[in-house]
């Protein structure tokens, strides 16, 4: 009787020692921040933030969070009219981290100016495509 209460009680002390371990591999971790006009500060809404497979928008203040289990991942952040952004991060603690994007220039913003030169698109478009050819 004796020897079924020591096997008894061995076996409940490894099974909480292991607790804790199974538990650890249950953890995750929060990237989170906001996502940025470069220069302004200006909040993006509607950026999709990617972190390894799972995605999220941000809100109409540029947040996010992402829950992820421990690992390094590669973060890539898309929006309409910004270039997007490539990077990495490890993610072995929760990370507070603000993403800025460059505007992209705004192609009729870009129209304007060569008519306002008085160069207009068109005849840029034949000088070139004359001086491919080996005409003038």
């Amino acid at each position: 009787m004796r020897n079924a209460f020591a096997i008894a009680g061995a076996c409940a002390l490894v099974m909480l020692c292991a607790l804790p371990a199974a538990a650890a591999g249950d953890d995750y971790y929060s990237l989170s921040g906001k996502v940025l006009e470069s220069g302004t500060g200006k909040a993006i809404l509607g950026a999709q933030v990617t972190v390894g497979t799972k995605t999220m928008v941000s809100d109409d203040a540029g947040f996010f969070k992402l829950d992820m289990p421990p690992g390094n991942y590669t973060v890539a952040i898309t929006a309409d009219g910004y270039w997007n952004y490539s990077g990495n991060v490890s993610l072995f603690e929760n990370i507070t981290r603000d993403f800025q994007l460059k505007k992209k220039p705004d192609a009729a913003a870009c129209s304007a100016i060569w008519v306002l030169a008085g160069v207009p698109l068109a005849s840029v478009g034949l000088a070139g495509a004359r001086r491919r050819a080996g005409t003038r």
